[in-house]
């Protein structure tokens, strides 16, 4: 398996994305619709064939200082996709960005796991922060 980072405009992002964005059921499973924006970078994690096996997105503001996780589309086996959350989380740290994930029911305790905290609790659908040591200590929306 290996991880295709791509910015939230590049066709090859609709090769990869397509089949579960156009997916009734996948819709209906999600919830949501699969969204995308020029603020937006995807991570794809792609077998030896170059097929999507799971992928995320993080919305950016516009000076990268706060991150958020979404569309977030796990295989079967979630802890084969824990490779390319942590590659979202070290960029993140790197960065000193806040990030935070909206997270449905199923995946939260896997984000606790992964270091994430609950920060909004919804219905269905919950915001999570990461918290490590660098996050800037502003509140204010970058």
């Amino acid at each position: 398996m290996k991880i295709v980072i791509l910015d939230g405009t590049d066709d090859d992002l609709y090769r990869y994305v397509g089949p579960y964005a156009m997916s009734a059921r996948h819709v209906r499973q999600n919830g949501n619709p699969i969204t995308t924006s020029d603020k937006h970078r995807w991570y794809v994690e792609v077998d030896d064939k170059d097929r999507a096996q799971g992928f995320c997105s993080v919305k950016m503001s516009y000076n990268g200082l706060r991150r958020r996780i979404g569309n977030l589309v796990l295989p079967r086996d979630a802890k084969s996709f824990t490779p390319l959350i942590a590659q979202v989380i070290r960029e993140a740290v790197e960065a000193e960005a806040v990030l935070t994930a909206y997270v449905s029911d199923d995946k939260t305790e896997w984000f606790r796991r992964l270091g994430f905290r609950m920060m909004r609790q919804g219905v269905n659908w919950h915001v999570m922060g990461y918290k490590h040591d660098r996050t800037r200590s502003d509140d204010t929306e970058a």
